[in-house]
Protein backbone atom coordinates (compact mmCIF):
# COMPACT_ATOMS: atom_id res chain seq x y z
CA UNK A 1 0.00 0.00 0.00
CA UNK A 2 1.47 3.36 -1.02
CA UNK A 3 0.52 6.24 1.26
CA UNK A 4 1.56 9.74 0.23
CA UNK A 5 1.33 12.34 3.00
CA UNK A 6 1.10 16.09 2.54
CA UNK A 7 1.38 19.02 4.91
CA UNK A 8 -2.35 19.61 5.37
CA UNK A 9 -3.54 18.08 8.64
CA UNK A 10 -6.87 16.34 8.34
CA UNK A 11 -9.44 17.18 11.00
CA UNK A 12 -12.94 16.25 11.97
CA UNK A 13 -15.53 16.25 9.25
CA UNK A 14 -13.00 16.03 6.43
CA UNK A 15 -14.34 14.76 3.13
CA UNK A 16 -12.81 11.36 2.48
CA UNK A 17 -13.24 9.95 -1.03
CA UNK A 18 -13.44 6.28 -2.03
CA UNK A 19 -13.72 4.77 -5.50
CA UNK A 20 -14.71 1.09 -5.48
CA UNK A 21 -15.40 1.07 -9.20
CA UNK A 22 -12.38 2.53 -10.98
CA UNK A 23 -9.06 1.02 -11.97
CA UNK A 24 -6.19 2.30 -14.13
CA UNK A 25 -7.28 5.33 -16.23
CA UNK A 26 -10.93 5.07 -15.23
CA UNK A 27 -12.42 8.05 -13.33
CA UNK A 28 -9.00 9.77 -13.02
CA UNK A 29 -10.21 13.06 -14.49
CA UNK A 30 -13.32 12.93 -12.30
CA UNK A 31 -11.18 12.26 -9.23
CA UNK A 32 -8.93 15.24 -10.04
CA UNK A 33 -12.02 17.42 -10.41
CA UNK A 34 -13.51 16.17 -7.15
CA UNK A 35 -10.31 17.15 -5.35
CA UNK A 36 -9.97 20.47 -7.20
CA UNK A 37 -13.56 21.53 -6.49
CA UNK A 38 -13.40 20.53 -2.83
CA UNK A 39 -15.66 17.47 -2.85
CA UNK A 40 -12.81 15.43 -1.31
CA UNK A 41 -9.75 16.32 0.78
CA UNK A 42 -8.31 12.80 0.71
CA UNK A 43 -8.71 9.76 -1.55
CA UNK A 44 -8.51 5.99 -1.21
CA UNK A 45 -8.05 4.53 -4.69
CA UNK A 46 -7.14 1.16 -6.22
CA UNK A 47 -3.40 0.56 -6.56
CA UNK A 48 -3.68 0.42 -10.38
CA UNK A 49 -5.00 4.01 -10.53
CA UNK A 50 -3.20 6.39 -12.90
CA UNK A 51 -4.22 9.41 -10.82
CA UNK A 52 -0.63 10.70 -10.49
CA UNK A 53 0.00 10.37 -14.22
CA UNK A 54 -3.26 12.19 -14.95
CA UNK A 55 -2.38 14.91 -12.44
CA UNK A 56 1.04 15.42 -14.01
CA UNK A 57 0.01 15.54 -17.65
CA UNK A 58 -3.66 16.50 -17.98
CA UNK A 59 -3.35 20.27 -18.56
CA UNK A 60 -0.16 20.06 -16.51
CA UNK A 61 -2.04 20.64 -13.29
CA UNK A 62 0.10 19.03 -10.60
CA UNK A 63 -2.46 19.47 -7.82
CA UNK A 64 -1.23 18.68 -4.29
CA UNK A 65 -3.14 15.42 -3.94
CA UNK A 66 -3.59 13.41 -0.74
CA UNK A 67 -4.04 9.85 -1.99
CA UNK A 68 -3.72 6.35 -0.58
CA UNK A 69 -3.28 3.66 -3.24
CA UNK A 70 -4.40 0.29 -1.95
CA UNK A 71 -6.48 -2.81 -2.70
CA UNK A 72 -10.24 -3.07 -2.28
CA UNK A 73 -10.08 -5.06 0.96
CA UNK A 74 -7.84 -2.51 2.68
CA UNK A 75 -9.98 0.22 1.19
CA UNK A 76 -12.98 -1.30 2.94
CA UNK A 77 -11.11 -1.33 6.25
CA UNK A 78 -10.18 2.32 5.71
CA UNK A 79 -13.83 3.12 5.03
CA UNK A 80 -14.79 1.58 8.38
CA UNK A 81 -12.03 3.57 10.12
CA UNK A 82 -12.91 6.90 8.46
CA UNK A 83 -16.61 6.38 9.19
CA UNK A 84 -15.77 5.84 12.85
CA UNK A 85 -13.77 9.10 12.84
CA UNK A 86 -16.96 11.03 12.01
CA UNK A 87 -15.56 12.19 8.66
CA UNK A 88 -17.85 12.81 5.70
CA UNK A 89 -17.66 9.85 3.31
CA UNK A 90 -17.72 10.62 -0.41
CA UNK A 91 -18.22 7.60 -2.68
CA UNK A 92 -16.76 8.82 -5.98
CA UNK A 93 -17.53 5.53 -7.72
CA UNK A 94 -19.38 2.34 -6.79
CA UNK A 95 -21.90 -0.04 -8.32
CA UNK A 96 -25.39 -0.24 -6.86
CA UNK A 97 -24.75 -3.65 -5.29
CA UNK A 98 -21.61 -2.27 -3.63
CA UNK A 99 -23.54 0.66 -2.14
CA UNK A 100 -26.15 -1.74 -0.78
CA UNK A 101 -23.44 -3.95 0.77
CA UNK A 102 -21.75 -0.89 2.31
CA UNK A 103 -24.97 0.56 3.76
CA UNK A 104 -24.62 -1.13 7.21
CA UNK A 105 -21.18 0.50 7.53
CA UNK A 106 -22.31 3.89 6.25
CA UNK A 107 -25.74 4.20 7.87
CA UNK A 108 -24.44 6.34 10.77
CA UNK A 109 -22.20 8.55 8.63
CA UNK A 110 -22.70 11.60 6.46
CA UNK A 111 -22.42 10.14 2.95
CA UNK A 112 -22.43 11.57 -0.56
CA UNK A 113 -22.58 9.20 -3.54
CA UNK A 114 -21.54 10.36 -7.02
CA UNK A 115 -23.37 8.53 -9.81
CA UNK A 116 -21.90 7.73 -13.20
CA UNK A 117 -23.25 5.47 -15.96
CA UNK A 118 -25.29 3.41 -13.49
CA UNK A 119 -27.68 6.39 -13.27
CA UNK A 120 -29.18 5.18 -16.56
CA UNK A 121 -31.33 2.76 -14.55
CA UNK A 122 -33.13 5.72 -12.98
CA UNK A 123 -34.76 6.57 -16.29
CA UNK A 124 -36.69 3.32 -16.19
CA UNK A 125 -39.25 3.72 -13.42
CA UNK A 126 -40.96 0.81 -11.68
CA UNK A 127 -37.78 -1.25 -11.72
CA UNK A 128 -35.90 -2.74 -8.77
CA UNK A 129 -32.87 -0.51 -9.50
CA UNK A 130 -35.03 2.61 -9.51
CA UNK A 131 -36.61 1.83 -6.15
CA UNK A 132 -33.28 0.73 -4.67
CA UNK A 133 -31.70 4.09 -5.50
CA UNK A 134 -34.80 5.91 -4.27
CA UNK A 135 -34.59 4.16 -0.90
CA UNK A 136 -30.85 4.89 -0.65
CA UNK A 137 -31.61 8.58 -1.34
CA UNK A 138 -33.45 8.80 2.00
CA UNK A 139 -30.13 8.20 3.77
CA UNK A 140 -27.43 9.28 1.30
CA UNK A 141 -26.89 12.44 -0.73
CA UNK A 142 -27.04 11.15 -4.33
CA UNK A 143 -25.47 13.52 -6.84
CA UNK A 144 -24.70 13.52 -10.55
CA UNK A 145 -22.26 15.88 -12.25
CA UNK A 146 -24.25 16.60 -15.37
CA UNK A 147 -25.93 19.88 -16.45
CA UNK A 148 -28.06 17.82 -18.85
CA UNK A 149 -29.44 15.59 -16.07
CA UNK A 150 -33.11 14.89 -16.68
CA UNK A 151 -33.72 12.12 -14.17
CA UNK A 152 -35.66 11.92 -10.87
CA UNK A 153 -35.25 14.75 -8.37
CA UNK A 154 -34.02 12.50 -5.57
CA UNK A 155 -30.67 12.70 -7.38
CA UNK A 156 -29.16 16.17 -7.02
CA UNK A 157 -27.47 17.78 -10.01
CA UNK A 158 -24.11 19.41 -9.25
CA UNK A 159 -21.70 21.46 -11.34
CA UNK A 160 -19.46 19.72 -13.85
CA UNK A 161 -16.81 18.08 -11.65
CA UNK A 162 -14.57 17.41 -14.66
CA UNK A 163 -13.94 21.10 -15.33
CA UNK A 164 -10.50 22.23 -14.20
CA UNK A 165 -10.19 26.00 -14.27
CA UNK A 166 -6.56 26.40 -13.27
CA UNK A 167 -4.20 27.79 -15.91
CA UNK A 168 -2.68 25.01 -18.06
CA UNK A 169 1.12 24.73 -18.20
CA UNK A 170 1.42 22.80 -21.46
CA UNK A 171 0.04 24.50 -24.56
CA UNK A 172 1.59 23.41 -27.85
CA UNK A 173 0.88 24.80 -31.29
CA UNK A 174 -2.24 23.05 -32.57
CA UNK A 175 -2.92 22.26 -36.22
CA UNK A 176 -6.00 23.80 -37.72
CA UNK A 177 -8.73 21.53 -39.08
CA UNK A 178 -7.58 18.54 -37.06
CA UNK A 179 -10.54 16.87 -35.32
CA UNK A 180 -10.21 14.40 -32.45
CA UNK A 181 -12.57 11.41 -32.41
CA UNK A 182 -12.86 9.11 -29.41
CA UNK A 183 -14.21 5.71 -30.41
CA UNK A 184 -17.04 4.94 -28.00
CA UNK A 185 -18.92 1.74 -27.22
CA UNK A 186 -21.89 1.35 -29.54
CA UNK A 187 -20.28 3.53 -32.21
CA UNK A 188 -21.22 1.35 -35.19
CA UNK A 189 -18.85 0.86 -38.13
CA UNK A 190 -21.45 2.14 -40.62
CA UNK A 191 -22.12 5.29 -38.60
CA UNK A 192 -18.40 5.79 -38.11
CA UNK A 193 -17.70 5.45 -41.83
CA UNK A 194 -20.38 8.03 -42.71
CA UNK A 195 -19.07 10.50 -40.13
CA UNK A 196 -15.49 10.06 -41.32
CA UNK A 197 -16.61 10.67 -44.89
CA UNK A 198 -18.61 13.78 -43.98
CA UNK A 199 -15.75 15.29 -42.00
CA UNK A 200 -13.18 14.45 -44.69
CA UNK A 201 -15.37 16.10 -47.35
CA UNK A 202 -15.41 19.23 -45.20
CA UNK A 203 -11.61 19.27 -45.16
CA UNK A 204 -10.99 17.92 -41.66
CA UNK A 205 -8.07 15.67 -40.75
CA UNK A 206 -9.25 12.95 -38.35
CA UNK A 207 -7.15 12.02 -35.32
CA UNK A 208 -8.07 8.85 -33.36
CA UNK A 209 -6.02 8.31 -30.17
CA UNK A 210 -5.60 4.55 -29.96
CA UNK A 211 -2.98 1.84 -30.14
CA UNK A 212 -2.83 -1.10 -32.49
CA UNK A 213 -3.07 -3.55 -29.56
CA UNK A 214 -6.20 -1.75 -28.22
CA UNK A 215 -4.43 -0.92 -24.95
CA UNK A 216 -5.20 2.37 -23.19
CA UNK A 217 -3.14 5.36 -24.22
CA UNK A 218 -1.33 7.26 -21.49
CA UNK A 219 -2.37 10.64 -20.10
CA UNK A 220 0.84 12.06 -21.55
CA UNK A 221 -0.35 10.95 -25.00
CA UNK A 222 -3.88 12.25 -24.32
CA UNK A 223 -2.47 15.64 -23.32
CA UNK A 224 -0.32 15.76 -26.45
CA UNK A 225 -3.26 14.94 -28.72
CA UNK A 226 -5.61 17.41 -27.04
CA UNK A 227 -2.99 20.14 -27.44
CA UNK A 228 -2.52 19.34 -31.14
CA UNK A 229 -6.10 19.54 -32.44
CA UNK A 230 -8.56 22.37 -32.99
CA UNK A 231 -11.80 20.39 -32.88
CA UNK A 232 -13.33 17.46 -31.02
CA UNK A 233 -16.23 15.36 -32.34
CA UNK A 234 -19.17 14.76 -30.01
CA UNK A 235 -21.66 11.92 -30.40
CA UNK A 236 -24.52 11.57 -27.93
CA UNK A 237 -24.46 7.73 -28.00
CA UNK A 238 -28.27 7.53 -28.00
CA UNK A 239 -28.76 9.93 -25.12
CA UNK A 240 -26.07 8.42 -22.85
CA UNK A 241 -24.91 11.88 -21.76
CA UNK A 242 -28.32 12.81 -20.39
CA UNK A 243 -27.46 10.73 -17.32
CA UNK A 244 -23.69 10.27 -17.21
CA UNK A 245 -21.00 12.93 -16.63
CA UNK A 246 -19.19 13.76 -19.85
CA UNK A 247 -15.41 13.70 -19.89
CA UNK A 248 -15.56 14.33 -23.63
CA UNK A 249 -17.34 17.68 -23.28
CA UNK A 250 -15.02 18.54 -20.40
CA UNK A 251 -11.96 17.79 -22.55
CA UNK A 252 -13.29 20.30 -25.07
CA UNK A 253 -13.84 22.97 -22.42
CA UNK A 254 -10.62 22.28 -20.50
CA UNK A 255 -8.52 22.53 -23.67
CA UNK A 256 -10.59 25.27 -25.38
CA UNK A 257 -11.49 23.03 -28.33
CA UNK A 258 -14.33 23.59 -30.75
CA UNK A 259 -17.00 20.86 -30.61
CA UNK A 260 -18.34 19.33 -33.82
CA UNK A 261 -21.73 17.60 -33.79
CA UNK A 262 -23.76 16.09 -36.61
CA UNK A 263 -26.98 17.87 -37.59
CA UNK A 264 -28.66 14.44 -37.31
CA UNK A 265 -27.62 14.04 -33.68
CA UNK A 266 -30.69 15.55 -32.00
CA UNK A 267 -29.72 14.31 -28.54
CA UNK A 268 -26.18 15.62 -28.93
CA UNK A 269 -27.32 19.13 -29.83
CA UNK A 270 -29.74 19.24 -26.88
CA UNK A 271 -27.06 18.02 -24.46
CA UNK A 272 -24.49 20.55 -25.65
CA UNK A 273 -27.03 23.34 -25.22
CA UNK A 274 -27.66 22.25 -21.62
CA UNK A 275 -23.91 22.28 -21.00
CA UNK A 276 -23.83 25.79 -22.46
CA UNK A 277 -20.98 24.56 -24.65
CA UNK A 278 -19.78 26.20 -27.84
CA UNK A 279 -20.31 23.87 -30.80
CA UNK A 280 -20.57 23.74 -34.57
CA UNK A 281 -23.12 21.65 -36.47
CA UNK A 282 -22.14 19.88 -39.70
CA UNK A 283 -24.25 18.06 -42.30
Amino acid sequence: MSHVKFSRKLGMKDKIGFDFMAKSNSHCLYQLGAFYHGYCSKFYLHSSSKIYEANKFYRGGNLALNVTLTNYFLMLLSLIKESGNKNKIVIIGAHLWQIIMLTPILCFSSVQVHLHGQASGLFRRNTLKYYAWKILAYKFDLVVSNPAWDGPNFVRQINNVHLLKYEPRFIDNFSKNKVLIYRAAGFGAKVEKNIFKSLANLGFEIIIPERNDNSLISFEEINKVLNSVEFIFFDSSNGYYFFSPSGRISDAINYSLKILVSSKDYYGIQILKKYNANFLVFE
